[in-house]
């Protein structure tokens, strides 16, 4: 989502291409003060402010999931040789997960590009040029079937370019949202790091970015079945050396990070909230989990998407109370249901729309094309998103931030 500019209070941008809440840390920069940089006499108090709640807000963005990969672990212990170790959690998991969390929170980044106009023409590049260009690689898809028996009717090759491209592009996105989340309950907990803070604990995603990047290239040249990697086998050594290399590395900036967060706390005076700390020790457990079980990897877009749909929670939340004062219960009964119509909405999308394709089909290739279908929906819209979420989260933007912070005093 999962970025914050040096302006008060929006901190500064730390994408080369955008600023958004997943990329960028609300509290990148110390505003001047008399005593700056000095550890105050007494510790100020901390802030109670949070996003939905501080509980909700811990749970979601790290809490779960660290507990789940704890017990993935300590269930790997005592049953090594465990199926559900090396085969992942199961399709009707997935389905199950995916519907609930997953779709949702691609579906939650729609409105909030194509809901207003000023969105739409102020962000060209992802309302409008990716989507035509990704729909332009699909036809061109369907339009150029290759040799492939399995899938006679469409280039298999140019699919598996998008199905790799959509995982690279995760590096950034849950690296990117991850820090974003330690910068923003850093902030409204009322911290400012200053610029060696920020570097501290941000070394660790960025190490982790390219640690994604690098597993995920094996993994796919790795797979005897892919085209692509037929072409590229040769390589796999040198990706294996970089990738034990660069394991290597990410472990040292685990202490990095945890010396980050000291500082913050004997600079500033105040302890950060284990909102701060969860997503930081969330990732590292997310990448060790896949580095052990690749298997594995499904579960790392659900805890992603669990800790993405806190935020447009709070916006529709926001919005809706903006011209009116609602009760707490009017906000929860449209919270609810704004989540269950984002649910069907996925539903539709990713499992209604691809079976639309039953009535092209032939009994002989019908299951395949509506497996190539449903490859497509899901590159498309995760590569769509990745661009959606760079161009909603600038929280640069005034309106952004007050859409975000309104409930806060921070909406200033």
């Amino acid at each position: 989502m999962s970025r914050i500019d040096k302006q008060t209070p929006s901190p500064r941008a730390q994408s080369g291409h955008r600023d958004s809440l997943k990329g960028q840390s609300p509290s990148l920069k110390q505003q001047p003060s008399g005593n700056q940089g000095k550890r105050p006499d007494s510790s100020p108090t901390p802030s109670p402010n949070a996003i939905l709640s501080p509980a909700i807000d811990f749970l979601c963005c790290g809490g779960i999931s660290i507990a789940a990969v704890i017990a993935i672990f300590v269930y790997a212990f005592f049953n090594p040789k465990s199926e559900f170790l090396t085969q992942g959690i199961g399709l009707i998991w997935v389905g199950v997960l995916g519907t609930l969390f997953n779709a949702p929170h691609f579906m939650a980044s729609y409105p909030l590009l194509y809901g207003k106009r000023t969105q739409i023409t102020e962000h060209r590049l992802a309302s409008t040029y990716v989507p035509l260009i990704l729909l332009g690689i699909i036809l061109c898809a369907f339009l150029t079937p290759g040799p492939d028996a399995t899938y006679p009717r469409v280039n298999t090759t140019v699919l598996e370019v998008m199905t790799i491209i959509g995982p690279i592009l995760l590096a950034w996105h849950y690296t990117g949202q991850a820090w974003g989340m330690t910068g923003a309950f850093a902030y409204i907990r009322g911290i400012r790091m200053d610029r060696l803070e920020r570097s501290l604990v941000r070394c660790g995603y960025y190490a982790l970015l390219v640690w994604h990047v690098l597993w995920t290239c094996l993994y796919f040249l790795k797979r005897p079945e892919s085209n692509i990697a037929k072409n590229f086998v040769s390589l796999i050594p040198k990706f294996n050396t970089a990738y034990n290399i660069w394991s290597a590395i990410v472990l040292l900036t685990i202490p990095v990070g945890i010396a980050g967060f000291i500082r913050i706390r004997r600079r500033t005076g105040i302890t950060p909230s284990l909102r701060c700390y969860s997503p930081w020790v969330a990732i590292y457990l997310w990448y060790t989990l896949i580095w052990a079980y690749p298997g594995m990897f499904a579960l790392l877009q659900i805890f992603h998407a669990l800790q993405y749909l806190v935020f447009p929670l709070r916006v529709e939340a926001n919005q809706y109370s903006a011209k009116r004062k609602r009760s707490g219960v009017k906000q929860f009964l449209h919270g609810t249901g704004y989540y269950l119509a984002l649910v069907v909405v996925g539903v539709v999308v990713f499992e209604l729309l691809p079976d639309v394709t039953l009535i092209w089909g032939d009994k002989e290739h019908l299951k395949d094309l509506v497996a190539v279908t449903s490859a497509v929906t899901a590159s498309f819209v995760n590569i769509h998103h990745y661009f959606i979420d760079g161009a909603i989260w600038k929280i640069r933007n005034p309106q952004v931030r007050r859409d975000l912070f309104a409930h806060l005093k921070l909406a200033t």
